[in-house]
């Protein structure tokens, strides 16, 4: 229970650092998704360099649907990278992030308290007068939850481990960018630094590769329900830590912040159901 606990700190430290990281990095988008997207392959492959065959198997049985898999990967980290780097505040991001997926994981169950965050998302929407950049960020918890559920079909139709899986979602982006490499944007526009450098690697190491890895293993320890309450708290940790690092305030959504995790308490402890979900 305690190693549970220690994995989930340190997936959401990883998570509030590298947003903070992002949002203060002169990159371009796409070629930094492009840059993960091959990283995250190569990591995984060696990983499961024993099981290519299978990999290679299941990628010909489904290739439209992994073909689709790479899609919807691309659709949840990109918004993150554009609004990020465009200027958005990490905690806004974040906050938009698991409100959009609590809404989409209640609704699905039909529980009625997924409407209590369709309300928290009007309210930030309407704060920020449906900015182009906030209505960007709401594409990103979209493409992550038909990311989860289309990993998940297919890893257990397949019989495949985690990692068999990671490969498969990066397997075709990291193809694709290798071969339009030559006309990708320059990574970097500033002048080449040891603290860039380290920036990048943490985003492309630590918050794709390493952050996955904590966030499965608070999973297996602690259970889904409880590692899922646990990352509601993401908004209001990145929300301290920005105004901490970055001297960015706004007292306004942080109590948006923790309304939000007395919400995810009450969807798991008092789900209110207007249909009883099915059983299968």
């Amino acid at each position: 229970m305690i190693a549970g606990y220690i994995f989930l700190s340190i997936s959401l430290a990883i998570q509030v650092l590298s947003s903070l990281i992002l949002f203060d990095l002169d990159t371009s988008p796409i070629t930094l998704y492009a840059l993960t997207a091959v990283t995250a392959f190569v990591t995984f492959s060696c990983i499961s360099i024993k099981r290519y065959p299978l990999i290679i198997n299941v990628l010909k049985k489904n290739f439209f649907k992994i073909l689709v898999l790479n899609f919807l990967v691309f659709v949840m980290v990109m918004p993150l990278y554009v609004c990020l780097t465009g200027g958005l505040h990490p905690a806004v991001y974040v906050l938009n992030f698991c409100t959009v997926m609590g809404c989409l994981s209640n609704l699905e169950k039909r529980n009625l308290w997924g409407l209590s965050f369709i309300a928290i998302l009007l309210v930030v929407l309407q704060h920020y007068h449906w900015d182009t950049m906030i209505l960007l960020s709401l594409f990103g918890p979209m493409g992550a939850y038909f990311t989860i559920k289309v990993a998940s079909e297919i890893g257990i139709e397949n019989n495949l481990k985690t990692s068999d899986v990671m490969v498969l979602r990066y397997i075709l982006s990291a193809a694709g960018f290798v071969i339009i490499s030559p006309w990708l944007p320059p990574l970097i526009t500033s002048a080449v630094s040891l603290h860039l450098i380290t920036s990048i690697a943490i985003i492309v190491l630590l918050y794709n590769i390493l952050s996955i890895f904590f966030v499965q293993k608070s999973s297996l320890f602690l259970g889904h329900k409880i590692a899922a309450m646990g990352y509601t708290c993401i908004p209001i940790i990145t929300f301290i830590a920005q105004e901490y690092f970055l001297n960015i305030y706004n007292n306004y959504l942080i109590f948006l912040s923790m309304l939000l995790v007395v919400i995810s308490v009450l969807c798991v402890k008092y789900p209110f159901y207007w249909k009883k979900p099915s059983q299968d």
